[in-house]
């Protein structure tokens, strides 16, 4: 894999973990 590849996916993985964390946060609000 390459460096690029990997920082795509990371980016990725990193905006899926906010949405999923944000919408956990919005419902406990």
């Amino acid at each position: 894999m390459n460096r690029r590849t990997i920082e795509q996916l990371n980016r990725r993985t990193i905006e899926q973990l906010n949405r999923k964390t944000i919408e956990q946060l919005n419902k406990e609000v």
